[in-house]
């Protein structure tokens, strides 16, 4: 199973790599958030379902 996690992690990375060659635009990790503003992972610890995946998969 884990394997198979792996390998689609692989596979969606290559994707969004040739997605964005085709649009002509670099890749990028997303910056931090200032003081005040949401962080884009902040739903992952208000949304009842996104608890329960990161709980159960951490």
């Amino acid at each position: 199973m884990v394997e198979g996690i792996r390998i689609f992690d692989d596979y969606h990375f290559r994707v969004t790599q040739e997605d964005a060659a085709e649009a002509k635009k670099t890749s990028s990790l997303q910056k931090a958030p200032t003081a005040g503003e949401d962080p884009w992972w902040a739903e992952d610890y208000t949304d009842p379902f996104k608890i329960r995946d990161r709980e159960l998969f951490a």
